[in-house]
């Protein structure tokens, strides 16, 4: 049937051979897929959460460089607004 390793060439043969197959008769698989598909809505939920505190980390990562590079810029205003001061009262 289905070995680990596949060549591409007969990858439509397998897919085919797979749908092909009964599903087996197992009594309550209306619960196990109702179980199935509770995990996967919940793990759509935990997914969509994780997405959300990454892009959340990446915009406060973003916000923080901004703030330094504004706090940097005015740094350097005030090193200089103090360099013309102490200029001007040099020549006063």
């Amino acid at each position: 049937m289905v070995n680990d390793f596949l060549p591409l060439g007969n990858l439509d043969k397998v897919v085919k051979e797979i749908v092909d197959q009964p599903l087996p008769l197992v009594d309550g698989i209306e619960d196990q897929l109702v179980e199935f598909s509770i995990a996967m809505r919940i793990g759509k939920v935990l997914r969509g959460s994780v997405e959300a505190k990454a892009a959340a980390q990446a915009e406060a990562i973003e916000w923080k460089h901004k703030y330094e590079l504004e706090r940097e810029n005015n740094l350097q205003l005030e090193q200089k607004y103090e360099q013309k001061l102490t200029k001007f009262s040099i020549l006063i």
